[in-house]
């Protein structure tokens, strides 16, 4: 499997740079900036952080260069996702707040389709996932309290993800009856046996709870 994998990553890698030299040679700066994320991606995946950074910072530069804001969007949430497993917190908090503010930027100047909105919500989540894992709880449960009062109704798994998020907000604050009332709903979409994370998540949350209360 491991060899496989390496395979794919091999090939997909000698695409990647035939992809940029012939963007590059016909200055196709729009294919560079593609190229370069699709490069990041695959670092990325594959666990290789630091070459991963470094493919998206030059993608983001073509993006700039460009003003292509989905683009931009796409290479800040990535280069945000690989600064936490390098534990460069500080620096991810910043990427995720400067691609919600891009995204809230397309949202105004195109069309609201789902795919956007979604995202939106989500780097909403991540910033606020990272706020609980760093001790910032505040922000978090700000966060996640704004999510659910926003997210579309047919959100339905991220606005679970945000219940049991500011469920957790609610444990480390000793708030339970607010955890309760934020959980209980979340367990009810757990029932429904189509999100299975969820659902242990949401178990786990609720015997946390129950310990809680019973003072164990």
């Amino acid at each position: 499997m491991v060899y496989v994998e390496q395979r794919k990553f091999d090939q997909s890698t000698a695409s990647g740079n035939m992809a940029k030299t012939l963007a590059g040679k016909y200055k196709l700066d729009s294919l560079l900036a593609s190229a370069y994320l699709t490069m990041g991606n695959q670092y990325r995946l594959l666990g290789q952080f630091q070459p991963a950074l470094h493919e998206y910072a030059i993608a983001l530069t073509y993006a700039f260069r460009l003003l292509d804001e989905l683009r931009i969007v796409e290479g800040l949430e990535n280069s945000a996702v690989v600064l936490e497993h390098l534990g460069r917190l500080d620096e991810a908090a910043s990427c995720y707040q400067l691609a919600t503010q891009r995204q809230d930027s397309v949202l105004k100047t195109q069309e609201q389709t789902s795919a956007l909105v979604n995202r939106r919500f989500n780097l909403l989540f991540k910033q606020g996932d990272l706020a609980l894992h760093t001790g910032n709880l505040s922000k978090a449960e700000t966060i996640f309290e704004e999510n659910l009062k926003t997210l579309p109704s047919g959100m339905r798994e991220l606005m679970a993800r945000n219940r049991l998020a500011l469920t957790e907000v609610y444990l480390r604050t000793e708030r339970l009856f607010e955890a309760e009332s934020t959980l209980t709903p979340a367990l009810a979409l757990s029932a429904s046996g189509q999100y299975p994370e969820i659902e242990w998540q949401a178990k786990f949350m609720e015997g946390r709870l129950l310990e809680k209360c019973l003072g164990t």
